[in-house]
This record gives C-alpha cells, sequence and structure tokens, in this order.
C-alpha cells in the first residue's frame, strides 16, 4: 500500500468518523447521565443499519432472529459506549458506535484480527516426515 493510498483511506475514515461522531453522539453522551430510552436506541439501530448495509437489513417479518440478535448485540455495544462516556475524561478517551457495531468482540476478532499461525519446529516437521516401515 502507497503513502498516498494510505493517506486517502485515512482521511476518508476520519471524515466517516467525524459524521458518525454528529450522527451518533448526541445519544452516547445524554445530558441527563440516563441511558436513552428503547425506542432512541432502536431508531439509532435502523439509522445505522441504513448506513451500513447489511444482509439481514431487508428483511421486514418481525420475527427475523438475525435482525433480533443483531440488534440486541448492537444494544448491548452501545451500551457499553454510553457506560465508557459518562467517564471519558477519566479514560482519556471517547467511544463511537462504528460499522462493527452489530459484531460481538469474539465475532469481530475471529473475522478481522490476524490470527499468528501454529508455530512448528523443525525437529516436529522430520519428525512428522519419518514414515515407519
Amino acid at each position: 500500500i502507497t503513502l498516498l493510498t494510505f493517506l486517502c483511506i485515512t482521511t476518508a475514515s476520519i471524515k466517516e468518523a467525524n459524521s458518525l461522531s454528529l450522527e451518533y453522539s448526541h445519544l452516547a453522551s445524554s445530558e441527563n447521565g440516563e441511558y436513552p430510552r428503547p425506542e432512541e436506541v432502536t431508531s439509532l439501530f435502523l439509522s445505522w443499519l441504513k448506513r451500513h448495509r447489511r444482509p439481514y437489513d431487508s428483511d421486514v417479518s418481525s420475527h427475523s432472529f438475525e435482525k433480533l440478535h443483531r440488534f440486541a448485540i448492537f444494544a448491548d455495544n452501545f451500551r457499553h459506549v454510553f457506560e465508557h462516556n459518562k467517564r471519558a475524561e477519566e479514560h482519556g478517551y471517547w467511544l463511537d458506535i462504528n460499522g462493527f457495531a452489530d459484531l460481538t468482540h469474539d465475532e469481530f476478532k475471529a473475522t478481522y484480527l490476524w490470527k499468528p499461525a501454529h508455530h512448528v519446529s523443525a525437529s516436529q516437521l522430520h519428525r512428522a516426515g519419518r514414515r515407519k516401515d
């Protein structure tokens, strides 16, 4: 990846992050410190879903297990952001909702984080290559 490409990607990511902050942070930093009402979190999820297309977003069935499941994860992640941001000055940083808000921590790790290869020593390879006669 070239430096110019990296800078373009980074600039686009920063612009998107800023627009997300403007869109979502008003709920993540409620002035009275109270968690938003359920209908506000639902509205936030539907707004988020419009921006971040998912295979389940077009399912209008009220019995869509996947959509309900993803909403529950989103709401849990939003609660984490909300609780953290109530004490953001103590932590020294602010959290916000992003395009991964409908994934659990384990799903995110399994999908996007690098997994180190299992280390096999030369002697193990040599032993595995021997044939028993």
